[in-house]
């Protein structure tokens, strides 16, 4: 999820990035009035922030109610690797490359997806010892 997140906060910044320069560019030549100007900026990224808010709830939301799954159709992995994919009653891990799925089984469709848990943590008594 964190990468989920990080990528929505990249959408935020580009976002305000995009209105910035579209405010900037063309009204900041035409304005006479600085305090007016920095007051309609102000709503403007106030705006885009409430956006980006409810793309992260919308998010959140969906991914509580799949238990983490997500379906095919809200939308693909956004880099390649390797996840754990659900399909006519079975769980596997396939590779995602170029936008698709690999080495996917005759007639099976991949209905939903979410990326690999991380390993278990594990401390081993020997790792424990002094040399």
């Amino acid at each position: 999820m964190s990468e989920e997140i990080k990528n929505l906060t990249n959408d935020l910044a580009q976002l305000l990035l995009q209105q910035s320069i579209l405010f900037f560019g063309e009204n900041c030549k035409q304005e006479e009035n600085p305090d007016k100007h920095k007051a309609r900026l102000a709503k403007l990224l106030q705006e885009s922030i409430v956006i980006f808010q409810e793309k992260i709830n919308t998010f959140l939301n969906l991914e509580n109610d799949k238990n983490g799954w997500i379906s095919v159709d809200d939308r693909l992995p956004h880099k390649d690797g390797w996840y754990l994919v659900y399909f006519r009653f079975l769980c596997e891990i396939k590779k995602f490359s170029n936008g698709e799925w690999q080495n996917q089984r005759l007639g099976s469709t991949i209905t939903h997806w979410q990326p690999l848990p991380q390993p278990p943590f594990i401390i081993r008594m020997e790792d424990l010892k002094d040399e």
